[in-house]
């Protein structure tokens, strides 16, 4: 399977994970980007623009995934247990599938407008994508980063939080103002698909906080 122009710029040839783990970051982070800029337009045809995007970015974050996946079958030595590289590997993968997953929501339900939590969690995942990116430029030297690490654990975790907090406001903004029944159904799903994509991005700093522990 070739890599796509994309992924060729982000992964040095060297077939190491630690560029490998900051190349689906980087795929994690733009994904977010986009699906902002997808829940923010008005024409279709923008919306189209985005939606194709973000599906070849999760066609790039599968890519990724096999290429780890490959890697760690034929590495006798890890940086790190092959469980956690496994785990770190498949987490990040669901966060940008998610991310995805809201996507094609959108662009099959269509929703006339948008509640405004979606428009906050959006935002939001981006700065939670970014916690991540950086979370694994750290990996690299993780012995001398434990603390750094530990923080973004801690901070990612807080993201998820307050991407609960929205989501729950934002439901009952649905259920109290939406009086259209189909209207309101699309944007439930929605919005339960964005605050997936937070527990998602959880479960990447569960990963990294095993990665501590063990190294302290």
């Amino acid at each position: 399977m070739k890599f796509s122009k994309f992924l060729q710029l982000m992964v040095p040839k060297d077939g190491k994970f630690f560029p490998l783990f900051e190349a689906s970051g980087d795929v994690m982070v733009e994904s977010a980007r986009q699906l902002h800029n997808l829940i923010t337009v008005e024409s279709e045809e923008d919306r189209q623009q985005y939606f194709a995007i973000i599906k070849k970015l999760e066609n790039d974050g599968d890519e990724l995934t096999e290429t780890i996946t490959n890697e760690l079958n034929k590495t006798f030595v890890t940086p790190f247990d092959r469980e956690e590289i496994h785990g770190l590997t498949i987490s990040m993968d669901d966060v940008i599938d998610s991310i995805y997953g809201v996507s094609q929501k959108i662009k099959l339900y269509v929703p006339k407008t948008h509640c405004q939590q979606l428009l906050e969690l959006s935002s939001l995942m981006i700065i939670t994508a970014e916690r991540v990116r950086s979370a694994m430029g750290l990996l690299r030297d993780a012995r001398k980063n434990m603390d750094a690490l530990d923080l973004a654990c801690r901070e990612i975790q807080d993201f998820e939080h307050q991407a609960d907090v929205l989501y729950y406001k934002g439901m009952m903004d649905i259920f109290q103002t939406e009086t259209d029944a189909i209207e309101l159904i699309k944007k439930k799903e929605i919005l339960t698909d964005i605050e997936r994509a937070f527990d998602k991005a959880k479960e990447i700093s569960n990963v990294l906080r095993a990665i501590v522990i063990k190294l302290a």
